[in-house]
């Protein structure tokens, strides 16, 4: 989990595929891990990379 926070520390976009592979998880898990912080608002979703 520590490198997925490291990662969107950085405050660059990102997509859920580099996050699940930087951090080592599948993409459902950061999916679910993303969704934990938005609803928590400690996150927040930008655009999109396409």
């Amino acid at each position: 989990m520590a490198p997925l926070l490291h990662l969107l520390a950085e405050g660059r976009p990102v997509t859920l595929a580099a996050l699940a592979q930087h951090s080592g998880l599948t993409v459902d898990q950061a999916a679910e891990v993303m969704t934990a912080l938005v609803v928590g608002q400690a996150a927040a979703v930008v655009g999109s990379s396409r």
